[in-house]
């Protein structure tokens, strides 16, 4: 099962930048553009307690954001990084002002987990309702083990 996950993964990544050269607008354009869009390290500065909170689109989003609102009311130095997977919720929410970096996350490949996980440092990460990202949860379980 996980090979043909990972074989999947692997041909969405090949597909996208092909896709690219022939879609100019939309939704599909946006998350294409969106994929090679990177996490600045000046933006990842540590202060507090890291959240991480990934939201397929807008509506888990919204679903996270009381959480995020009771967090940084009960201490303001908590830091808030919010991912997205779709152009619906990075488009509306790229400058929510209670995150401290707001991004998507890349297709799930084990490069992209070990480099996203790492960079980004969550002490507690949230995946909002039903989004299964293989490596990335791999990653942390390893993440976890090694930092225990």
């Amino acid at each position: 099962m996980v090979f043909a996950y990972k074989l999947f993964v692997l041909f969405i990544q090949n597909a996208l930048p092909i896709l690219g050269i022939f879609i100019k607008k939309g939704k599909l354009k946006l998350f294409i553009e969106g994929q090679k869009l990177r996490i600045p390290k000046e933006k990842l500065v540590k202060k507090g307690k890291r959240y991480w909170f990934h939201c397929a689109s807008l509506g888990e989003f919204e679903q996270a954001r009381p959480i995020i609102e009771q967090l940084k009311q009960e201490d303001d130095s908590n830091s808030i990084v919010v991912s997205f997977f779709s152009p619906s919720g990075y488009t509306q929410k790229s400058n929510y002002p209670l995150a401290d970096f707001v991004f998507y996350l890349p297709l799930d490949t084990p490069k992209n987990a070990r480099k996203y996980v790492h960079d980004i440092q969550a002490d507690v990460v949230i995946f909002v309702k039903y989004e299964i990202w293989y490596f990335h949860l791999k990653e942390l379980l390893r993440t976890i083990h090694l930092y225990t």
